[in-house]
């Protein structure tokens, strides 16, 4: 979460400076150094919301944002075999199928009005699972991450 928001400049800087990042200087082209500040500028500009799959239940099993908010749903599987989630259908999010002890993310922009969206388990055992995004006026707002020039 730390390079949310990272410039170009900021990015070739640490790739330079910082001794731990010394084994990508040779292998990373001018092109992809660039290609890799975009993605990073685009993660800036997206609300991280994190949820877990334990036995069924999410964990935290609601939140709010606000209207026209773009999140990044990173959605991690607690346990020990798969399980597949899936928005509501007025959500657009598809089926994702999570391997035991992995992550999906899916990119998600709020709608303009408020409301209530459920992401669902839709083959775990404890059926009333589910993680709720409310879109409400009242949510705190998203602050991106200061922009490292």
């Amino acid at each position: 979460p730390y390079n949310r928001g990272f410039s170009e400049g900021a990015l070739r800087r640490a790739l330079k400076n910082v001794e731990a990042k010394a084994f990508l200087r040779a292998k990373l082209t001018d092109q992809q150094i660039s290609q890799i500040a975009a993605y990073y500028q685009w993660l800036g500009g997206v609300q991280l919301v994190k949820t877990q799959l334990v036995n069924g239940r999410f964990f935290p099993d609601s939140l709010a944002v606000r209207p026209g908010a773009r999140i990044q749903l990173a959605v991690t599987n607690q346990n020990n075999t798969e399980v597949e989630v899936a928005g509501e259908e007025k959500m657009g999010i598809p089926a994702m199928k999570i391997a035991g002890h992995d992550y999906a993310d899916h990119e998600w922009t709020a709608p303009n009005t408020e409301g209530s969206f459920t992401v669902r388990c839709m083959n775990c055992a404890l059926t009333k699972g589910q993680f709720t995004i409310k879109v409400a006026k009242t949510a705190k707002a998203y602050t991106p991450p200061v922009q490292i020039k």
